[in-house]
């Protein structure tokens, strides 16, 4: 028996120290991510890995571990040196990273730069957006410069001309998206732009109204080719087929913002919902608490990042995110390292915490009782089960809750002795049965 109870107590630790991934979230730390340095950007393959781009480099994660892909030697941790990554986006097989001088085609762990000293008509300015089209080429935008393509068929950079007032992103990196029309579409400093056959159009308030009072934060490309457009304080769904222009706000309900919030990314997933990150206008406007689901069904979700071990509050500095084949939300954190949503295991608006559920007894033999102290904690249309997980993070049993119930209660004579999770939604609790 004391064996047992210290194989226990031994098992309590091991699981305590990577909580998050039983509850819907994997954490890795920043010191543990084999590429030194501040991360700028991350982005899914869509096939089973994920890059994550920073001063230091590029490294991968391939569904088991991080792998060091590319090792910027130049000081890592300096944000202006030459070969920082700044953004990424993948292409037949390829990863393409623009960086502080240039372009890095990535095939496996090889590598080619573009840049002034190989390849005419690259400058030395900050590659802020890239995007490939349909045909195989590379479009990015410049710090300062302009709109280039780099043309697949004669790997050589085109320059274009631009007029002076064109939006240009000069203080951040920004999203890019070619559609199946040949247009060219990015937002920076608050516009919406288009680049259709050499010529620039600015997106304004006669097409979208909200652009009366409202700036663009980030836009996302849907599979119909309309662009998804995000507002500080509001969203809507554009289109420009032929010249034929439409759009659509999206209602937002009232009060699922907080007064001191801001919308300040957009994503979309395969199955074409949209995930939205916002930031708080506390201090210097860079902090997120808070992220969104707008479901292809108009249905919203509103989730808060917890606090990770390390972290004193639940306020980050986040750079980008991406979300992968399997719907897991991955956000790049400078300054912790990287937090993983699993929201296919997860599917609550934070709803329950520690404070308003009881789980006893514990240790136990044959039931458990789930007790909750507020008739308000469950909603139908958020929590809808129980859940155990044994020690591997394989769900051995699961249950359905009565909504508005204020216990459960679960027979669990049949499971073999040993450390298990329970878990409600976004909340997980570890019991031992004996």
């Amino acid at each position: 028996m004391k064996k047992y109870l210290t194989v226990c107590i031994l098992l309590i630790i091991l699981i305590n120290t990577n909580l998050y991934s039983r509850s819907g979230w994997t954490f890795f730390k920043y010191n543990d991510l084999p590429v030194p340095g501040i991360s700028f950007c991350i982005q899914s393959d869509y096939n089973g890995g994920v890059f994550l781009g920073t001063t230091g480099g590029l490294m991968k994660h391939n569904g088991y571990e991080w792998t060091k892909i590319y090792y910027n030697e130049l000081n890592p941790m300096e944000t202006y040196n030459k070969f920082n990554i700044r953004r990424i986006t993948v292409m037949g097989g390829n990863v393409w990273a623009s960086t502080n001088e240039g372009l890095i085609k990535f095939t496996g762990y090889d590598s080619k730069h573009y840049n002034v000293s190989n390849t005419p008509s690259m400058y030395n300015d900050k590659i802020r957006g890239i995007a490939p089209d349909k045909y195989g080429n590379i479009w990015f935008v410049n710090h300062t410069l302009g709109i280039f393509k780099l043309d697949k068929s004669s790997d050589t950079v085109v320059y274009y001309s631009i007029p002076q007032s064109t939006p240009l992103p000069f203080s951040q990196d920004i999203p890019m998206f070619c559609d199946a029309y040949d247009n060219l579409w990015y937002s920076c400093a608050g516009k919406f732009v288009k680049f259709s056959e050499g010529n620039i159009k600015i997106i304004d308030e006669t097409e979208i109204p909200e652009l009366k009072k409202d700036t663009v934060s980030s836009i996302q490309i849907m599979s119909d080719n309309s662009i998804i457009v995000l507002m500080k304080r509001s969203i809507g769904n554009y289109k420009d087929y032929n010249g034929t222009i439409t759009y659509n706000a999206i209602d937002i309900p009232s009060g699922l913002m907080n007064d001191n919030e801001y919308f300040s990314m957009v994503k979309v997933d395969l199955e074409g919902n949209c995930w939205i990150l916002s930031r708080l206008y506390e201090g210097q406007g860079i902090s997120s608490k808070y992220f969104y689901k707008y479901s292809k069904n108009k249905e919203w979700t509103k989730y808060e990042f917890p606090t990770f071990e390390g972290t004193t509050q639940n306020l980050y500095a986040l750079t980008d995110f991406s979300i992968d084949e399997k719907g897991k939300v991955w956000f790049s954190d400078p300054y912790f390292g990287v937090f993983v949503f699993d929201s296919k295991t997860t599917s609550v608006k934070n709803a329950i915490s520690m404070s308003s559920i009881n789980i006893y007894p514990n240790p136990t033999s044959d039931y458990i009782t789930i007790s909750f102290q507020t008739t308000d904690v469950l909603e139908t249309s958020v929590v809808s089960k129980v859940q155990i997980f044994d020690m591997l993070g394989v769900e051995v049993m699961t249950e359905s809750i009565h909504p508005m119930t204020s216990s459960h209660r679960m027979n669990i004579s049949h499971l073999p002795r040993g450390v298990y999770f329970i878990q409600i939604g976004n909340y997980s609790e570890k019991f031992v049965k004996l």
